[in-house]
């Protein structure tokens, strides 16, 4: 029998972990009466000491993650501010920085809220899973924002006939869901569109899923889905589809890369960022035990650190733009070095 009463919950001091504590209590239910009690105390204060210690975890890797993602953002600003003025190859940096700026962002501050709950006592689910480790769009979802996804699926998904209908019926559904998880994050046309366009990934995905087209590779498999997702963010961080086209334009090289120095070391840290999310574990892997991968790890970290610091200074202050050579043309701008 795995139940507790809550005035044996009150009586213990226990805010927390019911389920877990139950077990044990019902574990030593056919002990005497003080027994069972001082069993579910050191119960009690067994999962308190590995709550706090989870907490204290949490809160740092979550104000580590932060403190990455404002650096991020000093460039990200300046660039999509006005993005016209830059190169294809500023604006493909300043891209590739928002990605990993909205995931330290957003996961820092899910991590935070489940140190916090942990110090009251409460299990908040794990709402980020190395989303940048997904294998195809279906999977980054799994990964990305899990509790809205979920709540998608269980409410929208579902109700409208989830893949229970038919393929038609199962693509569209696809479709009205992520058109409806896109109007979530604001009533924006770029939002809009951005969640049309997850939508027509993942019809993509199950149609070549479905007939065998998807590549056996699972590391061809994380490059397209990251890059079908940074393409994705041009559209959810631009101002308007307008200079959401321009600068997709841009990054593919069509305006020309004007690549610098300091867009050199950009690049290299950009690199390194894209080898730590790939092999690093998220905060809900990681144990307190050394192993050899975790200094392969730190390695990236520290080139991503240093490339920043000698060039994401450089890119933070006033644009350099160059005059144009006849009228009405309008002025470049990129980073340099």
């Amino acid at each position: 029998m795995e139940v507790i009463l809550l005035r044996d919950i009150e009586k213990v001091g226990l805010r927390g972990d019911v389920v877990s504590v139950a077990r044990g209590y019902a574990r030593n239910f056919l002990l005497p009466r003080g027994l069972a009690e001082e069993a579910t105390k050191a119960r009690v204060a067994e999962l308190a000491k590995r709550d706090s210690q989870r907490a204290r975890h949490e809160a740092k890797t979550a104000d580590e993650a932060s403190a990455i993602a404002d650096t991020l953002a000093k460039t990200v600003n300046v660039v999509y501010a006005d993005p016209s003025k830059f190169s294809g190859l500023a604006l493909l940096i300043a891209t590739y920085f928002f990605t990993f700026q909205i995931y330290c962002d957003f996961s820092g501050y899910s991590d935070m809220a489940v140190g916090l709950a942990y110090l009251l006592g409460f299990r908040f689910p794990q709402n980020f899973n190395s989303p940048f480790k997904a294998v195809n769009i279906s999977d980054f979802w799994r990964r990305w924002h899990m509790t809205l996804s979920f709540w998608l699926r269980d409410y929208l998904f579902i109700p409208l006939g989830g893949s229970r209908h038919g393929r038609l019926r199962t693509l569209r559904n696809l479709a009205i869901t992520m058109f409806v998880g896109g109007l979530w994050h604001g009533a924006a046309f770029t939002f809009v569109v951005w969640g049309l366009l997850h939508g027509a990934y993942l019809v993509v995905h199950n149609l070549c899923r479905n007939l065998g087209l998807t590549p056996r590779s699972i590391a061809l498999n994380r490059a397209l889905t990251f890059v079908c997702v940074v393409a994705a963010f041009v559209i959810f961080r631009a101002p308007n589809l307008g200079d959401a086209w321009d600068v997709l334009r841009a990054m593919a090289g069509l305006n020309g890369l004007d690549a610098g120095r300091a867009g050199v070391r950009l690049l290299v840290g950009i690199a390194a960022l894209v080898a730590f999310v790939n092999l690093a574990p998220n905060t809900w892997e990681v144990r307190l035990r050394w192993r050899p991968a975790y200094g392969l790890v730190l390695g990236f970290a520290a080139i991503a650190l240093i490339s920043w610091q000698s060039a994401t200074s450089r890119a933070s202050r006033a644009p350099v733009c160059t005059t144009p050579s006849s009228a009405g043309s309008t002025p470049r701008c990129t980073i340099t070095g």
